[in-house]
C-alpha cells in the first residue's frame, strides 16, 4: 500500500488537506480511527458566515445568525442585531459538513479509510516514510508515503511522535455540550453567558441550529480552573435568569464533549516529508477557542504545498517549509494576540464580568461591530 501523501485524521483539517490534493492529482489516503466520519461530534460550530461559504461549505450546511448578546452572571445584558439580509455568524452541522468534505475529497480521487487507527510512524533514518495502520478486525499493516500529513487533531498523533509536540496540551479548553430539542424566541440569535458562576475561566453558549434544536454547551480553560463544564452546563439551563426560562424546557439529543488546545501554534510544524495541520499543530484561536475555519484553510494550503512538492520530486524540510512561512505571515500574530487577551479575560470574577458586560451595553452598534471584528481576526 503506497501512496504520494498519507493524512492523519479524517476532520476538517485533515479532509481539507485531502480535496487540495486530490485536486492536485496527488494518490491521497486518509486514516480516520473513528467508525464514521464526522462522530462523534466534538465542536460546537461557531464560525463566520461568509467566511464559510468562502471556503465552499454548502448553505445547507451553516444556520445563519442575525443577532448575538453576552449576558453577565446577574442578566446584564449587551446585544447587537445585523441586517437580516446579511448574516454575521453560523453555526455549522458539524457531523453533516464534515461528511460533505468527505464526499468532496473522494470526488476528487482521494482514498479515505473510517475505522483505522494509525498506531506509529515508519522511520527510515530518521525520516518519516510512511505509518503502520491497524483497521478493525485485520492485522497492522505498513503503508508509505512521500509525505504524512498529521491532522490528528488535539491528539497530535505523529506531532508528538516526531518531536515536534512535547508533553501534553498544558493550556486548553475543556467543552461539555448538549444538543437539544428547546424551542427558542429567536432561532438566528447567539447567547453568550460569562463568569465564574457559569463558566469560569470560559464561556457558555447557545447556539441555534434552526427547527427548535440548540447547542448549548460550557467551555473552561485548563489550568485557570479545574472545574468541570458538565456540572456548569446544568446551572446554565436551570438558574440563568436570561436563559433559564426557555432552557430548563430542553430535552437533551446528543452529547458532546472535546478539548482545544489554547497554547498557540507549535514553533515547528513541518520536517522531511511532513506536515503538522489544524489542532495537531496548535491552528486555532484560543480567544473563542475557534478553529475550523484555520483548519479549512490552512488544510487546503498544506494539501496544495504537499502537491507541489510531489511535483517538483522535492518533499526536503526547506521545500515545505512554504506551508510554515504561510500560516504564519497569515494567523500567527492574530493567534499570539488572541492567546493573551484569553489569558487576561480567563482571570476575570463575577464582577469583573459585571462591569464589562455594562461598558459592553453602553456603545453603540457600530463599536460592538468593531469589537466582534476584532474576535474575528484578518484571516
Amino acid at each position: 500500500m503506497d501512496y504520494d501523501v498519507i493524512i492523519v485524521g479524517g476532520g476538517f483539517a485533515g479532509l481539507a488537506t485531502a480535496i487540495a490534493a486530490s485536486k492536485n492529482n496527488v494518490n491521497c489516503l486518509v486514516a480516520e480511527k473513528e467508525k464514521e466520519l464526522g462522530y462523534p461530534v466534538h465542536t460546537s460550530g461557531g464560525s463566520w458566515y461568509n467566511e464559510m461559504l468562502q471556503l465552499g461549505l454548502d448553505e445547507s450546511l451553516v444556520h445563519p445568525i442575525n443577532s448575538i448578546a453576552f449576558h453577565s452572571p446577574s442578566g446584564e445584558t449587551a446585544s447587537a442585531s445585523f441586517n437580516d439580509q446579511d448574516p454575521y455568524g453560523c453555526i455549522i452541522n458539524v457531523r453533516g459538513t464534515i461528511q460533505f468534505l468527505a464526499m468532496k475529497a473522494a470526488e476528487e480521487g482521494a482514498n479515505i479509510l473510517p475505522n483505522t487507527k494509525v498506531i506509529s510512524p515508519i522511520l527510515e533514518d530518521d525520516e518519516i516514510v510512511g505509518v503502520n495502520i491497524k483497521s478493525f478486525g485485520s492485522a497492522p499493516k505498513k503503508v508509505y508515503s512521500k509525505i504524512v500529513v498529521d491532522a490528528s487533531g488535539s491528539a497530535s498523533l505523529i506531532t508528538r511522535k516526531l518531536g515536534l509536540k512535547k508533553g501534553k496540551w498544558q493550556r486548553y479548553g475543556i467543552g461539555a455540550e448538549y444538543e437539544a430539542y428547546v424551542p427558542l424566541p429567536d432561532e438566528n440569535h447567539v447567547d453568550f453567558i460569562l463568569g465564574e458562576k457559569y463558566a469560569p475561566a470560559g464561556y457558555a453558549w447557545i447556539f441555534p441550529t434552526g427547527k427548535n434544536r440548540a447547542k448549548i454547551g460550557v467551555g473552561i480553560i485548563r489550568p485557570d480552573s479545574r472545574k468541570n463544564p458538565f456540572e456548569y452546563l446544568k446551572a446554565v439551563m436551570h438558574h440563568h435568569p436570561n436563559v433559564s426560562k426557555y432552557l430548563k424546557h430542553a430535552v437533551p439529543v446528543e452529547y458532546h464533549h472535546g478539548i482545544f488546545p489554547c497554547e498557540g501554534p507549535l514553533p515547528k510544524t513541518v520536517l522531511n516529508r511532513f506536515i503538522s495541520v489544524g489542532d495537531a499543530a496548535g491552528h486555532g484561536s484560543p480567544l473563542v477557542g475557534e478553529g475550523i475555519r484555520y483548519a479549512l484553510q490552512l488544510g487546503y494550503a498544506a494539501g496544495e504545498i504537499a502537491a507541489n512538492a510531489i511535483a517538483d520530486s522535492d518533499t526536503s524540510e526547506d521545500y515545505l517549509m512554504q506551508f510554515e512561512d504561510k500560516w504564519r505571515t497569515q494567523v500567527e500574530t492574530n493567534f499570539k494576540i488572541a492567546l493573551e487577551i484569553q489569558k487576561r479575560l480567563a482571570s476575570y470574577s463575577d464582577e469583573d464580568w459585571e462591569r464589562k458586560i455594562s461598558m459592553l451595553k453602553a456603545m453603540d452598534f457600530e463599536k460592538l461591530i468593531i469589537f466582534l471584528n476584532k474576535l474575528k481576526g484578518d484571516l
